[in-house]
């Protein structure tokens, strides 16, 4: 709720915020449930989703925007849903779109930005972009044991296993996939699994 409650302030502050920390953390996770939220307190009408921005798309952007006469949020993550998976595919997104896009963004009127960058992509280069910016770090004991939990149906679930989760980069990843396995072991040998 914390950092929920800090991305929605910045955005109605800013107008834009983008969103680092390593993979598979849950940024787009967050970002998904800040559209939910402004959608619920009717802060806008539409959502849009790119991966990328040529010059011709984000006048076609801004276009879209202006003439549509909503109040619109603009989420641009780049990572394939495939990086969710395949930790690799988030390899074939250019750096150079990334720098052209985040350019394109700048250029965007009337509307909210929500930009989802992996920190292993953030470059100097990049550093113009990244204002305002949230660290999302979501390394915590108690919401890792209730994602364990969530995805396992498992009560009781050992500290010594929410330690070992915590060593990954990726912890909200691993601890998604460590509540599926438990679910399918029936809550059992939770010491096999890390």
């Amino acid at each position: 709720n914390e950092i929920v409650n800090e991305v929605y302030n910045k955005l109605i502050t800013n107008g834009k915020v983008m969103l680092i920390g390593s993979r598979g953390i849950g940024k787009s996770t967050v970002a998904t449930y800040i559209a939910w939220k402004l959608l619920l307190d009717k802060q806008i009408n539409s959502i849009i989703k790119i991966n990328k921005l040529d010059i011709s798309d984000g006048l076609y952007l801004n276009n879209l925007i202006n003439h549509s006469g909503n109040n619109v949020l603009v989420i641009y993550d780049p990572s394939p849903i495939e990086a969710y998976y395949d930790p690799e595919a988030m390899q074939t997104v250019e750096h150079e779109s990334i720098k052209n896009t985040l350019k394109e963004l700048t250029e965007v009127k009337n509307a909210w930005v929500i930009t989802v960058l992996p920190t292993e992509e953030i470059t100097d280069e990049l550093d113009v972009f990244k204002n305002p910016t949230i660290n999302v770090n979501l390394k915590d004991k108690e919401f890792l044991k209730e994602v364990i939990k969530k995805y396992s149906g498992c009560c009781d679930i050992s500290d010594d296993l929410i330690n070992k989760v915590m060593n990954f980069d990726t912890y909200t990843l691993v601890a998604k996939y460590v509540g599926i396995y438990l679910r399918e072991k029936g809550c059992k040998d939770s010491e096999k699994i890390i």
